[in-house]
């Protein structure tokens, strides 16, 4: 390459920057707005588990067990009993009026019927309209009980004259081992956080490339003279360098500063966490390039990323398993990066699992990155060869 042609290039690039450093809204997308929403994110779920859901006793026994049970529900640090009554209209007044997420109830002779040797029947009622709730409530409702049972039956087969060795290994004869690899406190922090600052970062990823290769924003934004005459690959990186900069530099801060502020704790191999993230800003830039060079209005451009990114969370299986969805949305959750980035990069970064275990994933996403390429570089030399029509025109008309 000549002086000449790598003092043209540096120029490029320099003005690119600049424009980039004047661009307020280009600069709130890829800096202020994901440093903000991240830190919200970790700031809402940092206390990892959910503690303290309010649950009520109704007690129309009065007996030792129901206190004995009723101490268990307190001892537990998922519930917090903030009611007591003995009516049952009173327990369902306070779940249909959402005071309570749940409430237990335990019946008239619930400790006499025991005591003759017949089965109790306490009740516990949960609301599951959040999922999350319903399914702690009911892991915690089932361990209390499951306490009290082994109580009362270790209580009667010592009386029986049995050792205590003997009745544990009656009251459980089979002892089981669970072993839980990746987040065993079902920590919020830990799970949601990762999978919502990325799909966000997603949605902000494109909707600059989009806005960056629009030729209306460009147009109102302030565009190189010498842009046409720089060549496609040129353009396209000389272009995307500053924003692509402050992306790598946003993912850096998620990483490095947030994660470990918010206990959030990678435990696989840094490098290879930090590449799959690089990845993933490739295979949602690209997209967005595309997208910016066919739609020539700049609010439609946007629009259009906005709702191709709307689903991005949902359609990602992160929250409800991909194959559990109807084929036509299977389809759909295929065509966007997060949904192969998010399984790859929690195997690799929290499950520590080795790399080639998230090859397919990253596979699919460095096609996201590639595939668009050769039909962009197309489309920028069309846009420069209108260009420099439009330039050589005006010159004529000017020299006329």
């Amino acid at each position: 390459m000549s002086q000449m042609s790598r003092n043209g290039v540096a120029a490029r690039f320099r003005h690119e920057f600049f424009r980039y450093a004047k661009d307020r809204a280009l600069i709130s997308l890829t800096l202020l707005i994901p440093a903000v929403l991240f830190t919200l994110f970790c700031l809402i779920y940092g206390r990892g588990t959910i503690t303290g859901i309010p649950v009520m006793v109704c007690d129309a026994d009065h007996s030792v067990l129901s206190r004995t049970l009723a101490r268990g529900v307190e001892a537990s640090g998922t519930m917090r009993i903030v009611h007591y009554t003995g009516d049952l209209d009173d327990l369902a007044r306070q779940l249909r009026q959402g005071r309570v997420a749940g409430a237990f109830y335990f019946p008239c002779g619930m400790e006499r019927e025991i005591k003759r040797g017949e089965q109790g029947f306490p009740v516990f009622y949960k609301n599951s309209q959040n999922v999350q709730v319903g399914n702690l409530l009911a892991r915690e409702a089932t361990a209390v009980f499951r306490t009290i049972n082994g109580g009362v039956l270790l209580q009667k087969f010592r009386a029986g004259g049995l050792t205590q060795d003997q009745a544990l290994g009656i009251i459980n004869p089979v002892s089981t081992d669970v072993s839980v690899l990746y987040n065993p406190n079902f920590n919020y922090t830990q799970f949601l956080c990762p999978g919502l600052i990325f799909a966000q970062f997603q949605v902000m990823i494109m909707i600059a490339a989009i806005l960056l290769f629009n030729r209306d924003y460009r147009n109102t934004s302030g565009d190189d003279p010498a842009a046409p005459r720089s060549g496609a690959a040129a353009t396209l990186v000389a272009r995307s360098a500053p924003v692509c900069a402050a992306f790598v530099a946003m993912a850096s801060l998620v990483l490095f500063v947030l994660f470990p502020i918010f206990n959030i704790r990678i435990i696989g191999p840094l490098l290879p966490t930090f590449g799959a993230v690089m990845l993933f800003i490739a295979a949602s830039f690209v997209p967005g390039i595309l997208i910016g060079l066919l739609v020539r209005k700049a609010v439609s451009g946007m629009a259009l990323g906005i709702l191709i990114n709307m689903p991005a969370f949902i359609f990602s299986g992160f929250t409800y398993p991909l194959w559990a969805f109807p084929e036509p949305y299977a389809i759909l959750a295929n065509a966007l990066p997060f949904t192969h980035f998010a399984p790859a990069f929690f195997q690799i970064a929290f499950v520590n699992a080795p790399v080639p275990y998230a090859m397919p994933g990253l596979a699919r996403l460095a096609l996201f990155a590639v595939v668009p390429l050769p039909l962009i570089l197309i489309l920028l030399s069309r846009e420069s060869a209108r260009a420099l029509r439009l330039n050589d025109g005006a010159a004529e008309s000017g020299g006329a």
